[in-house]
């Protein structure tokens, strides 16, 4: 029987698959994963190849249900694993939504997520430009 190894910690496999590592710690792992799949590791890709695809189904699912299979609809990618420059997984989550969405744009978000609720209380409480353009320096830069 063929086994496949990996350079990705085997503790840490261990620690996800038990439930014993904190979720909280688990977005530390997806830098590790990106690397490791950079320099051929065959599992690392594999993971990363079932979170592309886990996209996709999230998207798609998204995209039928509002109905928007023939516009250009943008799917905005968030968090650390969208930061990546993992041209295979952006590609492979391109070409999903796409089978779905021809005219979709995949887009990352460059600002950190609090910025939109940060710009909604700005808004309930009337700041105006002048403060919203300060929150967007602060934040983004």
């Amino acid at each position: 029987m063929r086994t496949e190894t990996s350079s990705i910690d085997t503790g840490s496999s261990a620690r996800i698959s038990s439930g014993r590592l904190d979720p909280d710690r688990l977005s530390e792992l997806a830098p590790l994963v990106f690397k490791a799949a950079a320099a051929g590791d065959r599992v690392a890709r594999q993971m990363l190849d079932e979170m592309a695809d886990e996209i996709v189904v999230t998207a798609a699912a998204a995209i039928r249900r509002l109905r928007v299979t023939t516009r250009d609809v943008h799917v905005v990618l968030g968090g650390g694993v969208s930061r990546s420059r993992d041209s295979r997984f952006m590609s492979r989550i391109r070409t999903g939504v796409a089978a779905v969405a021809p005219k979709a744009e995949i887009r990352r978000l460059e600002a950190p997520p609090v910025l939109g609720a940060a710009l909604i209380g700005l808004d309930s409480i009337k700041a105006g430009p002048a403060a919203e353009a300060r929150l967007r320096s602060a934040l983004t830069h």
